[in-house]
């Protein structure tokens, strides 16, 4: 059930996802045999897409360590699929900071994703 009191909708494990195969190169573990066989494929094709995913990642825990640390930025969103990430905004900044430094941020999430 959602928060809205409404089924939630059932994943289709026979069909790719984007955000499951990106959740796979990023070494996540919400994503299916489908997700990475078409993940594996795409490898073929562009043998540097995990590194560019990677690398996408972590210029993203950077940046949210910069604003948070340097820029003061006390509020964020994290709009995404909602599949677990290694690496996600929210952890990547609470992880870093430390308590006496700044106070804790503001957060919100949005993107509740059928498929995750």
């Amino acid at each position: 059930m959602t928060d809205e009191g409404v089924p939630a909708p059932k994943i289709d494990t026979s069909v790719q996802h984007s955000a499951r195969i990106w959740n796979y190169w990023l070494g996540g573990k919400e994503n299916y045999l489908v997700d990475r066989e078409a993940g594996d494929k795409y490898r073929e094709t562009y043998p540097q897409i995990v590194d560019v995913a990677r690398a996408g990642r972590h210029f993203l825990a950077r940046a949210v360590r910069f604003l948070a640390a340097e820029a003061c930025v006390r509020q964020f969103i994290d709009v995404g699929a909602d599949c677990q990430r290694p690496i996600t905004s929210m952890r990547t900044c609470g992880a870093r900071r430390p308590s006496w430094l700044l106070p804790p941020g503001r957060w919100t999430s949005r993107g509740r994703s059928p498929y995750c």
